[in-house]
């Protein structure tokens, strides 16, 4: 074989394998990045994680009662969902019931001490004006003339003296609301005739 012969084939070999090269560059299609397509639909979400860790509610509620009892009334189970006032237990009422007797006893007693009160209160009114009159009275005998003491000193005076009689001379009831001065004319009468007395002896 000739030296030009070779030199064509050398060339055509050339040509044909850029011309494969060019065709496969230029007629070659772009892929491009796959990717993973789902239709829109409404539907739950689930995830599964593989990770060790600790799994904390939301919101932790502690549910206690005010006072201690035996439950006789459950009305949930353990993982049910609650709404707020939804009814969940009762307890045993028994003592919270005796406890409102007692306290119902004691507050009748308050109210029968405060109805003895107002008595009580009623009756030192009563005693207050009944000294206070009879404080009016002696401070009116004190100016006009003896008191009912000075009376019976005077009286105790007289031990002595030969007493043949004597008289009280008037007692008003209408103006002694408290018989005041009936007592002490009672006294008075008293003290004249044990003078009496003394003096016939």
């Amino acid at each position: 074989m000739s030296g030009k012969k070779k030199i064509l084939i050398g060339v055509g070999i050339v040509v044909v394998l850029g011309g494969v090269a060019f065709a496969n560059v230029k007629f070659k299609r772009n892929t491009g990045i796959e990717v993973t397509t789902e239709a829109i639909k409404k539907r739950r979400l689930e995830a599964i994680v593989n990770a060790s860790g600790k799994i904390q509610p939301k919101r932790d509620v502690n549910i206690s009662a005010d006072t201690m009892g035996r439950v006789t009334d459950l009305a949930v189970d353990e993982g049910y969902r609650v709404t707020k006032g939804q009814f969940l237990l009762q307890i045993d009422p028994r003592n919270l019931r005796s406890a409102v007797q007692r306290t119902e006893a004691s507050l009748q007693a308050a109210k029968s001490q405060v109805e003895q009160l107002k008595v009580s209160i009623e009756s030192a009114k009563v005693a207050l004006k009944q000294s206070e009159d009879a404080y009016t009275r002696q401070q009116n005998l004190w100016k006009g003339g003896l008191t009912t003491r000075e009376l019976q000193l005077f009286l105790h005076g007289l031990a002595d003296l030969p007493i043949v009689g004597a008289d009280v001379v008037e007692v008003a009831p209408a103006y002694d609301h408290g018989e005041i001065t009936a007592i002490a004319a009672a006294n008075a009468v008293y003290e004249l005739l044990g003078l009496v007395a003394v003096a016939a002896n």
